[in-house]
């Protein structure tokens, strides 16, 4: 009787959470977030796979700026893909880390090195993007930043020797390097290694209902635990938390 009492809420609570709609937010960020893909990136696969057996999912691509006024007006319940300070005025609740962004350097193949040091970088001259927001790590180098209108740009120049190096997230170069109109000068650039600056990838989830995130929480341990998570952090060529960070996280 008891078993059937509890199956009975559980079917209950299941089919509550089914009605109710969550309004989650992405900005075009692939290959983590991103309408062009047929999944729709790593972060909403894993959002969905997560949370849509339990709520009804309405994902809407907006920019950056005004996801973050829409989760401050609190007319959305998440953000998928922030950063750890990119909510902090917003009193939203961040997920556990999903994936980590790495940013670091490109370089010519033929310079590429087991490891940089950062220290050689006096002088240098680092392609960058117009109006994007770099590390204090990256000025501390000493680097030279020439800016351009995108990554897709730096990328060229750096294939070309107009710049040592190009500023980019490994997982997006790896991406854009795989897209028809680079794909030809992918075997010329390479990732180096050390990164110089690591960031979680998570989901704020608003503070007003508890419910979506320890669903997601229960949900993204299913994940972790039978190995799908890794599974889609190769297909997608990303980086997973360390699983002492995963261990850590609430």
């Amino acid at each position: 009787m008891m078993r059937l009492i509890l199956g009975m809420l559980l079917a209950s609570l299941s089919l509550n959470c089914a009605a109710q709609k969550l309004r989650l937010l992405a900005a075009e960020y692939p290959p983590y977030t991103s309408q062009a893909l047929p999944k729709q990136g790593a972060l909403i696969e894993v959002a969905k796979k997560t949370l849509a057996p339990h709520y009804q999912l309405e994902i809407v691509f907006v920019p950056w700026a005004r996801a973050l006024n829409e989760m401050k007006a609190r007319r959305a319940d998440g953000i998928i893909g922030v950063w750890p300070n990119s909510y902090v005025d917003t009193g939203f609740r961040a997920s556990s880390p999903i994936f980590i962004s790495k940013l670091g350097f490109y370089v010519p193949t033929a310079q590429h090195v087991a490891w940089l040091n950062l220290t050689q970088l006096q002088g240098q001259v680092a392609g960058g993007v117009r109006n994007y927001g770099y590390p204090t790590a990256l000025y501390k180098t000493g680097v030279h930043i020439d800016v351009a209108n995108d990554d897709q740009s730096n990328l060229k120049k750096l294939a070309a020797g107009r710049i040592a190096f190009a500023i980019l997230e490994k997982a997006v170069g790896e991406y854009l390097l795989s897209q028809p109109d680079l794909v030809a000068i992918a075997p010329k650039v390479s990732w180096q290694e050390p990164a110089f600056s690591e960031q979680a990838l998570s989901i704020a989830f608003a503070p007003q209902d508890k419910v979506p995130l320890a669903v997601f929480e229960r949900g993204l341990r299913q994940l972790q635990q039978s190995g799908e998570l890794k599974q889609i952090a190769a297909r997608y060529r990303v980086d997973l938390p360390s699983r002492t960070a995963m261990l850590a996280a609430p």
